[in-house]
């Protein structure tokens, strides 16, 4: 199994962030009817279709981070084997930030549209922030 990050703080920001996916992505899969209102977002039949594809990039995002985190050779000790399973929890982490990033954007356009405002704001805006600063912290522990 690949090492844990030595920082507590970091493992259980990995670990916090693996499972916030799984929770938002698998229920905008499953119910986005019933998940999207939770989040103060409105959701019309139509676009039910990308609230999915939506839920669907958080499970990808939570199964790598997830693999990435344990995939590892269990008998291996080398420094080499190590470093490639750190480089790839960054890759995995990385990705998720940059996803997280943009989501920080793209609800502060929407605030400046006029198309997402009262709750959505701090559950979409804040949500992809505090996945940020989640990431943010892993990241300074690897």
């Amino acid at each position: 199994m690949a090492s844990p990050p030595s920082n507590g703080l970091s493992n259980s920001a990995i670990s916090t962030i693996a499972i916030l996916r799984v929770l938002i992505g698998g229920g905008v899969l499953i119910a986005p009817s019933h998940a999207l209102p939770l989040f103060g977002i409105p959701l019309a039949a139509q676009t039910t279709i990308l609230a999915r594809m939506c839920g669907v990039r958080e499970l990808i995002l939570a199964g790598l981070l997830w693999s990435a985190r344990t995939d590892s050779n269990p008998t291996s000790k080398s420094a080499a084997s190590d470093g490639q399973a750190r480089r790839e929890l960054r890759r995995a982490l990385m990705a998720g930030l940059v996803a997280d990033a943009v989501d920080v954007c793209s609800a502060v356009v929407g605030v400046m549209e006029g198309t997402l405002e009262g709750p959505a704001i701090g559950w979409v805006g804040g949500g992809a922030a505090f996945g940020v600063a989640l990431g943010i912290v892993a990241l300074r522990g690897l």
